[in-house]
């Protein structure tokens, strides 16, 4: 349908150009004009009609046509075809026929160049676009897009042997590396052509194109066959990425999983020797050692037995959280009641220190893991008391700001030196301050409040205050009461 269109369009063009070219020279002939000047205008018209057309056959065609009527009506003697130079009616076809040739030549080497520098200009931008895409789906829906642009037609891509089970056609190229489908000898009644895309030895997918291939220029299908190299090569580099990020991660892990060993192994061994000697030796001496000496070393051992239980804790959600397996049961909850819950449960670290809670005079509400949340408020409450000098003052205030909660966690006692303020919450770091030999600690609690309140899409952060200490600030998004 479209080239008889276009046809069609060439024909009433041709005719209109030459019978403009006639009716011109007419004109011109009423003032006298010389028969080269209206020879001029019949090899104009031929120019046009060539250029117009793009066909060489038809430019010889027009020029022996408009020859003759040259002959006929514009040279001696009138209203015949021959003339008294038949060598001039010769040269003139000649001549014609050479321009012809030269301007379709010449045509059609230009279009060449126009199509080259198009399909390079394309390829660069698809080779940027595939560059810039991460993720083997998202490049094979970017391919299909693209190729359908190029094809106009709706291209499918099955990619992967997984893929090209979902279709008969698709399976059979993959398996036997060979188009089929419409004008093919396999599943020559299918409506669409199916073309394996081959990586060396091996085909990588298959691509589906609605109708025929015959319709698409030799330069097309090359196109389309640099394309899906591009598209190879794209995925090639997106797996190569992805088995590298799999081995760092596998590495991550592994360096994980020694750091915590060797980071705990002495903060285990530690109070397990102070709870397993005091035992012993009350064992053996129980009559021996009086109330007082008796009542240090039992606390001595509730301590450190506390201690390890709120370790075992923390190891227990870091590996949760290091291989995703983290569960939150999220509900509405009281910010108050989170508070309070953290306050009640350090009690027995406060000792020498001073708690104050400030809880703001709105009801303040949240959806979160209430038990989670509350370890972060211990977590941070109880690294207060144990990283800070004696008879501090801890608070624990609740406010709002803007569309968040904010809990914020203060002490008095000494702060944190700046340059470990951006290293505070990695696993394993402790800070090495003056208080801290005092106390067991394997680095890990910081963060670990840290993964759950990211987990809860809300920030924390430290900074030092203006009362000599640290402040530690965590913000989470809050739910309207009425929600």
């Amino acid at each position: 349908m479209k080239d008889k269109k276009i046809l069609g369009r060439n024909i009433s063009l041709t005719i209109l150009i030459a019978a403009a070219s006639y009716l011109l020279s007419i004109a011109l002939e009423s003032y006298y004009t010389s028969t080269e000047n209206i020879l001029l205008i019949f090899v104009i018209s031929l120019l046009f009609i060539v250029i117009i057309t793009k066909s060489y056959a038809t430019g010889i065609f027009v020029s022996i046509v408009e020859m003759a009527v040259f002959n006929i009506y514009f040279v001696a003697p009138r209203g015949s075809i021959l003339t008294r130079n038949f060598l001039s009616f010769v040269l003139f076809i000649i001549a014609a026929i050479i321009i012809a040739k030269v301007v379709t030549n010449l045509q059609k080497r230009t279009e060449k160049e126009i199509e080259d520098s198009n399909v390079s200009r394309n390829l660069y931008r698809i080779s940027r676009g595939l560059i810039n895409i991460s993720g083997v789906d998202n490049i094979i829906k970017y391919s299909e897009k693209q190729i359908s642009d190029i094809m106009g037609k709706k291209v499918t891509v099955f990619w992967g042997e997984e893929k090209c089970q979902e279709n008969e056609a698709a399976k059979f190229c993959f398996e036997n590396k060979k188009t089929c489908g419409w004008g093919h000898q396999d599943f020559t009644f299918a409506d669409s052509v199916y073309f394996p895309v081959p990586d060396d030895q091996n085909v990588r997918g298959v691509v589906c194109i609605p109708g025929s291939m015959d319709e698409f220029s030799t330069e097309t299908k090359a196109y389309t066959r640099t394309f899906f190299s591009l598209v190879t090569m794209a995925i090639q580099r997106e797996n190569l990425r992805q088995a590298e990020e799999e081995a760092r991660v596998d590495a991550e892990r592994e360096k994980f999983k020694s750091d915590l060993l060797h980071s705990i192994s002495h903060d285990l061994r530690t109070p397990l020797t102070v709870i397993s000697g005091g035992a012993e030796f009350l064992s053996e001496n129980i009559y021996e050692v009086d109330k007082e000496t008796a009542k240090i070393m039992l606390e001595d051992i509730a301590s450190d037995s506390e201690w390890l239980s709120s370790m075992v804790e923390n190891l227990l959600n870091m590996t949760r959280i290091q291989e995703g397996k983290l569960v939150m049961n999220m509900k509405k909850e009281l910010v108050e009641d989170i508070v309070s819950g953290a306050a009640e449960r350090v009690k027995k670290s406060i000792k020498n220190h001073k708690l104050r809670i400030e809880n703001s005079e709105e009801m303040l509400f949240v959806k979160v893991d209430g038990q989670l949340i509350t370890k972060v408020i211990i977590n941070l409450l109880d690294n207060a008391f144990r990283h800070t000098r004696e008879n501090s003052t801890v608070v624990c205030r609740t406010y709002r700001n803007g569309e968040n909660v904010v809990i914020e966690v203060m002490d008095d006692g000494g702060g944190i030196a700046p340059e470990n303020l951006n290293k505070i919450f990695e696993s394993f770091f402790t800070t090495g301050g003056k208080y801290d030999s005092l106390n067991k600690g394997a680095g890990i609690g910081l963060s670990i409040c840290k993964s759950i309140v990211e987990a809860h899409g809300g920030e924390i952060e430290a900074e030092n205050n203006h009362i000599g200490g640290a402040t530690f600030r965590v913000k989470l998004r809050e739910e309207k009461e009425n929600e």
